[in-house]
């Protein structure tokens, strides 16, 4: 089971950081300028937004401030959330079928 999580939040961290770009973009902000805003290092914005860093709430609380978007993040977060389980029960269907 702990190997199943390590996926799941694996995932996530690149669904979050696909959105974190997405959105930055949508504003037509540069990766620089939004890490300025945000006061994070550059390098650690951009690995988070390709999912080779790990984004804490403490970022996610700036980012939502900064966009002053709370709805929007928890959207995503129940979004992400319903695609997932959705995917595993497709799985489950796809094993069960398979036996």
């Amino acid at each position: 089971m702990e190997s199943f999580e390590v996926v799941v939040m694996s995932e996530f961290r690149d669904y979050l950081g696909s959105f974190i770009r997405l959105y930055r973009e949508s504003k037509g902000l540069t990766l620089r300028e939004l890490a300025d805003y945000l006061d994070v290092p550059f390098t650690s914005l951009s690995k988070m937004e390709s999912g080779d860093q790990r984004i804490d709430s403490e970022f996610l609380v700036k980012l939502a401030d900064f966009f002053l978007e709370y709805q929007l993040l928890q959207c995503l977060v129940v979004h992400w959330t319903k695609r997932k389980r959705m995917r595993i029960k497709e799985r489950i269907n796809l094993e069960s079928e398979r036996h």
